[in-house]
């Protein structure tokens, strides 16, 4: 994992520079029942991903600082149902409730002697996603969907996302 901070705290400009393993999995089950040209898809999911540790430089306005990044784990769970709505062979919109359970996710860091309070995400989550979707056919190559979230508990706010699909 490759990230930067470019930013102004308090009036200072900051920025550092981070590089850490990151490994992530995720099994899940469900059952999709049909009915007519609607589909109702009824799923779990177990998500597990890992961000190592890593010691960066802070440098600012002020000078520059070292800090650890303690390493995190993240276990959570998620349910949910998806109804579809097919309007056609390649077109689709769809709507889904689901409920994430976060079980770890605690985030420390610490520079000499001081540590920050661990933060963490623990808890509960839930979203309302809303989604247009159009599928990759022997007539056309190309999909495509957009999809909206709004999220409330641990988590909140909206995510998006567009996917473009084509088919060689």
């Amino acid at each position: 994992f490759d990230g930067d901070l470019h930013g102004t705290v308090s009036g200072n400009h900051i920025r550092y520079d981070t590089d850490s393993n990151y490994i992530a999995a995720h099994l899940g089950l469900g059952k999709t029942y049909v009915r007519d040209t609607n589909e109702y898809d009824l799923y779990g999911k177990l998500y597990w991903a890992r961000l190592g540790s890593d010691t960066i430089l802070i440098k600012n306005d002020l000078g520059n600082t070292t800090y650890e990044l303690d390493s995190v784990d993240s276990f959570r769970t998620r349910l949910g149902l998806r109804w579809t709505k097919n309007k056609n062979e390649s077109k689709s919109y769809y709507a889904g409730i689901a409920w994430d359970y976060e079980f770890a996710g605690k985030a420390k860091a610490w520079h000499g002697d001081y540590s920050t309070p661990a933060s963490s995400l623990k808890g509960s989550s839930a979203f309302l996603e809303l989604g247009w979707q159009t599928k990759v056919t022997e007539e056309d190559p190309w999909g495509l969907d957009l999809r909206v979230r709004g999220w409330t508990g641990k988590k909140e706010g909206f995510t998006y996302s567009a996917t473009i699909s084509r088919r060689f």
